[in-house]
């Protein structure tokens, strides 16, 4: 059964081959049990500038003062990482609820009229300037402990299991693009529901089984506003194409049919236009935001490094004063020993 060697060992086959006398690994982690010759192969591996006659305490010091400092920056380094997965999780993650609480938070008193004006509307200049504040006020309302965006405005049953008390945070950017992921099922839904030939009166029939869609319909209800632009106004004037058949007149023909085949081409049509959009803005909001996501990740990789410089520069520094504290004493011992031999003469 082989020996275990100890963890501490950074001794490769290469440096070792190099000997004429071989030196077997330690099977020890305390470096006061190993020889002499296996500290100074391991003073060599970590490439620590100690003289050839440093003594073993000497070097079973400089060692352990080498493993603290080092275990000190990987401790740092682990903490960095696991917060930087944290934020990075909490940024992705998503429940079901924070749907429902962002529709709350822009439905409210506080914030619904600023959001009919400006909320889902930025200028070039404010795309410029990193988008406008608004919704980094709503991320600050959304993340506040706020009973006022705690519940539901219906009892409806699809909305049993929701609790918009419950969430995760979310940035400025991600409760923006959750915004128009919603309006944008909102505003094919309101097309369906408004399809000539259709005969239910229900909107939730138009949602594909979104409860959020049916939620936003419903405070465009209880607001009675905001349903022309959450729709992104796809009918003006609440009024759909096929209500201007009857101003035309011209030839005899089915009429079930043609009011049928001309409202899903209408309903395509504003489809198309309305993902066309969409994809533009998004386009153009993407962009900002991860130039604004690289400017944040550089500042804060900037201050990391800051740390960890100063970290690095205290370390050469202790070794540098251990080095010296190893110097001054094996210059004493050689001074000694002369003495000695220059009386022996």
């Amino acid at each position: 059964m082989s020996t275990p060697t100890s963890t501490k060992w950074t001794v490769s086959a290469a440096l070792l081959s190099k000997r004429k006398q071989p030196v077997a690994p330690p099977p020890s982690d305390l470096y006061a049990e190993w020889t002499l010759d296996q500290l100074r192969l391991e003073c060599t591996s970590r490439k620590l500038n100690v003289k050839k006659n440093t003594c073993k305490d000497d070097r079973v010091k400089l060692l352990t003062a080498y493993d603290e400092n080092k275990t000190s920056v990987e401790l740092l380094l682990q903490r960095q990482r696991s917060s930087s997965r944290r934020v990075e999780e909490e940024e992705t993650r998503r429940t079901r609820n924070c749907m429902f609480r962002l529709l709350n938070v822009l439905f409210s008193e506080r914030f619904f009229q600023a959001f009919l004006a400006s909320g889902n509307q930025l200028s070039r200049s404010e795309l410029d300037q990193g988008g406008s504040t608004f919704w980094r006020d709503i991320a600050a309302a959304f993340d506040a402990l706020d009973i006022e965006f705690d519940s539901v405005i219906s009892d409806d049953a699809v909305f049993d299991d929701v609790d918009p008390s419950q969430t995760m945070a979310h940035s400025a950017a991600k409760l923006q693009r959750m915004w128009r992921e919603v309006a944008g099922k909102f505003a094919r839904a309101e097309a369906g529901s408004k399809k000539s030939g259709d005969n239910s009166n229900d909107f939730w029939d138009f949602c594909d089984g979104r409860a959020d869609v049916y939620y936003l319909h419903l405070w465009c209800e209880h607001r009675g506003s905001g349903r022309e632009f959450c729709a992104a106004n796809l009918y003006a004037d609440n009024e759909d194409d096929s209500q201007k058949e009857g101003m035309h007149q011209g030839k005899t023909v089915n009429r079930k049919r043609r009011k049928t085949s001309q409202a899903d081409a209408l309903a395509t049509l504003a489809d198309s236009v309305a993902q066309i959009v969409a994809s533009e803005i998004t386009k153009a909001q993407e962009e900002t935001w991860k130039e604004q996501a690289l400017l944040l990740r550089d500042q804060r990789v900037a201050h990391k490094l800051e740390m960890l410089a100063g970290i690095l520069q205290r370390t050469k520094e202790e070794v540098s004063r251990l080095l010296q504290v190893v110097r001054s004493r094996t210059d004493a011992s050689s001074d000694n020993e002369d003495e000695v031999d220059a009386e022996n003469l």
